[in-house]
């Protein structure tokens, strides 16, 4: 992972346009751990999984200079919803969801580092 944390110009605002997405993604998290209705119900949460996670990329592309540091986060979720059982595709999916969560918060966290202030 890229150790070069420089933003981009007019990105003084990267951290609350991380933060919205760690936001969604808490929301998500919480439709990915209700009840499942099915197949089809899995389907689109996967769906709307990947959605985020190519968002996520989309925005830290946007703000940073170093684009290994986007390079670096998922844009699909990869997981083969014929072959799974329903549980694991719940799991696998609250798993994705909570690592890239906990990626972007170590992104801030490191950006604020490299800006010259205490990590938050």
């Amino acid at each position: 992972m890229a150790n070069d944390y420089s933003r981009k110009q007019n990105t003084d605002g990267y951290q609350t346009r991380i933060q919205r997405r760690i936001n969604l993604g808490e929301d998500l998290l919480r439709g990915v751990r209700s009840v499942s209705n099915g197949i089809d119900d899995l389907t689109a949460r996967d769906g709307r999984v990947a959605e985020w996670l190519a968002e996520n990329r989309a925005t830290v592309q946007r703000v940073y200079a170093n684009d290994d540091i986007a390079g670096g986060l998922p844009t699909a979720t990869q997981i083969d919803l014929q072959e799974s059982s329903h549980q694991d595709i719940l799991e696998e999916l609250e798993r994705i969801v909570t690592g890239q969560i906990r990626r972007l918060q170590e992104l801030i966290a490191n950006t604020r580092a490299w800006d010259g202030l205490a990590p938050a």
